[in-house]
């Protein structure tokens, strides 16, 4: 069988893992012995070396973490509010009224506009009510 650089690489990562057994860590140690470029390159990729290296992430803003705690005061604050207004407009139609002639239902004839107003207002509100608990996934909420 003929071991290949690729090989060699991919059972240098389990030998620095402690996962390889060990005859693959003697066959990579040898190998590397007698391929320095190849070794060095290892070393520096295990070291955190050119190849691997990142940037420094940006500097964050001094009010960063207290923005973040107000927008998501506020977003909650959205998300319970739509809730109650999609709750509230989806059952209006669904109400009823007393008075003079009796209870009557609000979702009759005569009443009608109130009750499609009603629905097309609550079904705005529960839609504000997903877009804010989709924006409010990754927070954990």
């Amino acid at each position: 069988m003929h071991v290949t650089e690729n090989v060699i690489r991919d059972l240098h990562v389990l030998a620095q893992a402690g996962e390889a057994s060990d005859d693959s860590r003697a066959l990579v140690e040898a190998w590397l012995a007698a391929h320095p470029a190849l070794a060095a390159e290892l070393a520096d990729a295990v070291a955190g070396g050119p190849a691997d290296a990142l940037p420094p992430p940006p500097p964050l803003p001094a009010d960063g973490e207290l923005r973040a705690l107000r927008r998501t005061r506020r977003l909650l604050s959205l998300r319970s509010w739509s809730m109650a207004l999609g709750f509230f407009l989806t059952a209006l139609p669904l109400s009823v009224r007393g008075g003079a002639d009796g209870v009557r239902f609000l979702l009759i004839p005569g009443h009608l506009g109130i009750a499609a107003a009603s629905l097309v207002l609550g079904i705005a509100a529960w839609v504000v009510f997903v877009r804010v608990s989709r924006a409010l996934r990754p927070v954990g909420f």
